[in-house]
């Protein structure tokens, strides 16, 4: 039985002694938690879902979305930044397994230009093991991020660097491997990642997320940061491209 096979078996295996609802007081503990956080972090506002044997049995928001929605709601879409890498994960396993790819294949098969491709391997790109240098290993934005960008350009400019480390050597957290694996999956399964995703992932799972640009604005959860000094701040979104396959997705907790 191949991988995928069988985590999804397991995925399936009946669990009837979680099945149940959460308790009042189980609910309660959650609230408390969640409210307790929110104030000792300034956090504005969160979202929670709890899936038990399959099934929601809590979906709830707290606080405050924004300055322009007061209340947070738990159809709200939230950036999930690079909780997205997760779903180009499973799709490059998804290749592997019809044959379109293989995790050890070395980087220089697919694309040739990035430094060491010849040694990095596909699966050390997931694992941030590749050695590639990240383009943005900071919390911030930096000017350059006011413009659009495409992946071809990210790669260009930081996957053609010295490698900071042999690959499969240390571990080192690295947005640009992922960006290099979102290219790759492009070439091998033959068309553009986000209708790879929408195919394979999220309509068989039912879930909905939106490209991040698609949320920015009033009309949804706003983003905010505090530097050492100063008050709670709006915080600016990168322009289009800059997130990529690295963590483009927006979507509801549930």
């Amino acid at each position: 039985m191949n991988r995928l096979a069988l985590a999804l078996a397991a995925l399936a295996l009946p669990l009837p002694a979680l099945a149940q609802d959460l308790s009042p007081a189980e609910t309660a503990r959650i609230d408390s938690a969640v409210t307790a956080t929110l104030k000792q972090t300034g956090v504005p506002s969160a979202q929670i879902a709890v899936v038990r044997g399959g099934r929601i049995v809590l979906d709830r928001a707290w606080g405050k979305a924004s300055e322009t929605i007061p209340v947070a709601t738990p159809a709200l879409p939230y950036q999930i930044a690079s909780n997205s890498k997760q779903f180009l994960a499973a799709l490059l396993l998804m290749l592997e397994n019809d044959g379109k790819l293989s995790l050890d294949d070395p980087v220089s098969k697919w694309l040739p230009e990035v430094s060491g491709a010849e040694r990095i391997r596909v699966r050390q790109l997931l694992s941030h093991t590749a050695g590639l240098q990240d383009y943005w290993p900071q919390d911030y934005l930096f000017s350059d991020m006011e413009k659009p960008v495409d992946p071809a350009g990210i790669v260009a400019r930081w996957g053609r660097k010295p490698l900071d480390y042999a690959p499969g050597t240390h571990w080192q957290y690295s947005n640009t491997g992922y960006v290099v694996a979102g290219m790759i999956a492009e070439k091998a399964g033959g068309e553009h990642l986000w209708y790879q995703l929408e195919k394979r992932l999220f309509r068989p799972l039912g879930i909905n997320p939106l490209p991040i640009d698609a949320t920015n604005g009033p009309r949804f959860p706003q983003g905010y940061h505090r530097n050492a000094l100063g008050p709670v701040r709006a915080a600016t979104p990168p322009a289009r491209g800059w997130l990529w396959a690295a963590g483009e997705l927006s979507m509801t907790a549930a």
